[in-house]
């Protein structure tokens, strides 16, 4: 759990970097937290995981976290690359959705999944119109698509991590973990689409680094923790 810590360390660095303009501090700290995760995941399992289909699926968390590493770096570039920070996370969440075994149908919890599915879709249609409203407003239309995509591959992931509660292969504390990191990923994402193409939210930029490293480090731990036990 030493690079969990790291990892942690490097998040409260970087929020720091964040609330004080430290852009070259921002550089070490940012990708570091995600790099720390991957190292944490690596030496726990021995990646790359072998041993079944529970190995294969803690693989697509590892290539989520990778992905999202690769998001990251996109979106600290001196010339941001929105663009490519966008389908780099959007690959990130396919593959945090696959990893969660999610889409699998848990018949014994068949009405509690598709109240969550439900809940979701009403939730990301209501946030996808505002941002769709907002981009032709703005004359930003090219951005439609690509976040009418990113919406559902969120949503999809969202609703893999929640159904893990559900599922009695789960240890209770993992499945919270994961569910909980995936909703601060989620908001995270909402409040940084707001910020961007809504409009601004005071200290906009360090509330979503915020909710973003709670995030991610609840979900890596979560998934490493549970898949572990199989491998």
């Amino acid at each position: 759990m030493i690079f969990v810590g790291l990892a942690g360390i490097l998040a409260v660095l970087d929020w720091y970097a964040i609330a004080k303009e430290k852009t070259r501090l921002g550089y070490f700290t940012k990708p570091g937290v995600m790099l720390a995760l991957l190292i944490y995941m690596w030496t726990t399992v021995n990646a790359p995981f072998v041993g079944g289909d529970e190995a294969g699926l803690l693989n697509w968390i590892f290539w989520g976290a990778a992905f999202s590493l690769a998001g990251d770096v996109f979106l600290m570039l001196p010339k941001e690359r929105f663009v490519g920070g966008l389908i780099a996370f959007l690959f990130g969440h396919i593959a945090y959705a696959i990893g969660f075994d999610g889409i699998a149908t848990l018949t014994y919890a068949f009405w509690p999944s598709r109240i969550i599915a439900f809940l979701l879709v009403i939730v990301a249609v209501r946030v996808y119109l505002t941002l769709a409203r907002s981009l032709a407003a703005s004359e930003r239309n090219q951005y439609q698509i690509p976040v009418a995509l990113y919406t559902i591959a969120i949503t999809v992931m969202v609703y893999s991590a929640l159904t893990r509660i559900l599922d009695r292969n789960w240890y209770f504390v993992w499945s919270y973990a994961v569910a909980g990191g995936a909703l601060l990923f989620y908001f995270s994402d909402v409040m940084l689409a707001w910020n961007r193409f809504v409009r601004p939210l005071e200290n906009g930029r360090l509330k979503v680094r915020i909710a973003y490293h709670l995030g991610q480090i609840a979900i890596v731990v979560g998934a490493t923790m549970h898949f572990s036990q199989y491998i």
